[in-house]
């Protein structure tokens, strides 16, 4: 049966709230395969119902086992994604704001129909469950998506049709297989290449080649799967699976624009030194076919050479032009880091701004490439014009942190801070919190130039002023009190108190602190525990405070 009938997918959606264990237990009427199956998909379901509403809320999606699910990408990020595809480079605007409009409704209207008309093509080498995938092809009238495990790729292709996409070609080999030859599918090069290796240690990932297609078995565990059984996620480019690092220059040579994404853990200065790396003097790899009649696509093995072999080898050293890094967070948590890289077809625009060519400067001190620190809050649903992304967006050259100064704020006037008593006229009132994004693009001082605050210490990344400054891309706390660490101290002053507890460059943990202070858990107040630049450990008292800009239409940023 490639197909699981109208009855059984209706009657996993009905169960998709029942306790998986008891489930199993419960269905003795049915064969072990549909057991199997029935329970899969209500797990699926259940893991799917914040990450991936729209397709929880559909009863005709099917779900893979659950390391397949948990590669892939959430709505959220995913549409923040389509929506780079076809941005201009140079409409580039630190912000724009749209006010939200009606909130977005289950399936029914998360994906446009007919698929737009604009001669993009896409390519996904890395598609698995295909989240991705379809909503990129929201955005691009063609899209491919290449996956080596049949049964996974046979979900996703049946999940495409059942949101109603049509513009998507499905290719059953493995990224380097495509790269090979990228004609199968279209004339290169192509517009954009996208690429999510697995973030784990490198092992084979070979095509079910022999396999037909089964809608209704369960996808084998494919190794690029296999890595969430593993304790130890990779961090770097070095060790993924596809090795980005390897297949660079190739995906270059075949599109315009790829866009490559990464863990929240990676390093940015490590990752954009070692795609700087991956095509100069360090070599390279030699991809060719090797014969296997049996097989409709062909296998290919892959070769390093050394930088000496480069010439003969025809593989041309290039500078390699990073365009931005987009940090992506959902709701302040950082979900996952994107590198936009320009294909060798791209004639530089000579644009200061976009230039950003790595070369022989150390890695931390590069110029021209753009940081965009992302927060997503949610969809905004236009009648006419489909889903956008609802974000805060906080985009600078890389230069622009390396020339930004910003003030340390006076110890005495933050000792001040929340006493109404206090003869201090300069006493501050009002604490800041960056997002997520932000903190991880590195924009430390940049953040407090631009909103006029000074900082707590050079290396304690939290900002005061003594008015209030709206529009803050994060957190706004009012303060109410300043206090030493010491548990006497807090038990004077603030006793019973509750809170959320964070530190920042303070020498002792949450745990300790609690410890300490005798600080219960609650969420009374927020309580940041940092060292003022005097040396002084202190703990902020503050209460939230609504502070959020205007959500901004990613559209109007550069991709």
């Amino acid at each position: 049966m490639n197909h699981p009938p109208k009855h059984l997918l209706q009657k996993a959606f009905d169960l998709r709230h029942e306790d998986p264990a008891r489930l199993a237990l419960s269905l003795k009427n049915v064969s072990p395969e549909v057991r199997t199956w029935l329970v899969q998909q209500v797990k699926g379901r259940q893991r799917a119902s914040k990450k991936l509403p729209t397709w929880s809320e559909n009863p005709d999606i099917i779900f893979p086992p659950a390391v397949n699910l948990e590669q892939s990408s959430s709505e959220e990020t995913a549409l923040y994604k389509a929506e780079r595809v076809g941005v201009h480079d140079h409409d580039h605007p630190h912000q724009a704001s749209h006010p939200p409009q009606r909130p977005l409704k289950p399936h029914q209207s998360a994906f446009p129909s007919p698929p737009p008309n604009n001669n993009l093509t896409l390519v996904d080498l890395t598609g698995g469950f295909g989240v991705d995938t379809c909503y990129f092809a929201t955005r691009a009238e063609h899209v491919i998506h290449v996956e080596p495990n049949a049964e996974l790729q046979s979900i996703a292709a049946h999940n495409s049709r059942v949101l109603g996409l049509s513009n998507i070609t499905f290719l059953t080999m493995t990224a380097e297989q495509f790269l090979h030859q990228p004609e199968q599918a279209g004339t290169p090069p192509y517009d954009w290449i996208y690429i999510d290796p697995s973030r784990r240690p490198k092992a084979s990932r070979q095509p079910n080649a022999h396999s037909q297609p089964n809608e209704f078995s369960q996808p084998k565990k494919s190794s690029r799967s296999n890595a969430f059984s593993q304790p130890n996620r990779a961090i770097t480019f070095l060790e993924s699976e596809p090795n980005v690092l390897e297949l660079l220059d190739r995906m270059r040579h075949v599109s315009r624009r790829i866009l490559i994404k990464a863990s929240p853990m990676i390093s940015i200065p490590e990752a954009l030194n070692q795609l700087r790396n991956s095509n100069t003097a360090g070599g390279g790899v030699e991809v060719k076919e090797v014969e296997t009649p049996e097989n409709k696509v062909p296998e290919i093995e892959t070769r390093e050479f050394e930088a000496r072999e480069f010439e003969s080898q025809e593989v041309k050293a290039r500078e390699i032009t990073v365009r931005d890094v987009h940090v992506v967070s959902v709701r302040n948590e950082c979900r996952e880091v994107l590198f936009r890289v320009d294909g060798i077809s791209v004639a530089p625009d000579g644009m200061a701004r976009t230039s950003g060519v790595l070369n022989t400067q150390e890695s931390q001190n590069i110029d021209g490439i753009r940081r965009i620190a992302v927060n997503i809050h949610g969809f905004r649903n236009d009648r006419d014009d489909g889903i956008h992304s609802l974000t805060t967006i906080f985009a600078y050259d890389q230069y622009e942190e390396e020339d930004a100064s910003v003030q340390i704020a006076d110890p005495e006037a933050i000792w001040a801070a929340g006493k109404s008593s206090s003869n201090v006229p300069s006493a501050y009132r009002w604490l800041y919190e960056p997002n997520t994004s932000i903190m991880k693009c590195g924009a430390f001082r940049l953040v407090g130039e631009r909103f006029g605050l000074h900082k707590i210490a050079p290396n304690t990344h939290l900002y005061l002023s003594v008015e209030r400054v709206d529009g803050f891309p994060g957190q706004t706390l009012e303060i109410q009190q300043v206090l030493p660490y010491r548990k006497d101290a807090v038990r004077t002053h603030l006793s019973p108190l509750k809170g959320q507890i964070a530190t920042r460059n303070f020498p002792d943990t949450e745990p300790q602190i609690r410890k300490k202070t005798g600080i219960k858990q609650g969420d009374a107040h927020r309580i940041l525990a940092c060292c003022l630049s005097d040396g002084h450990p202190a703990l902020i008292v503050g209460k939230f405070h609504p502070a959020d800009p205007e959500p901004v239409d990613p559209d109007q940023v550069a991709g």
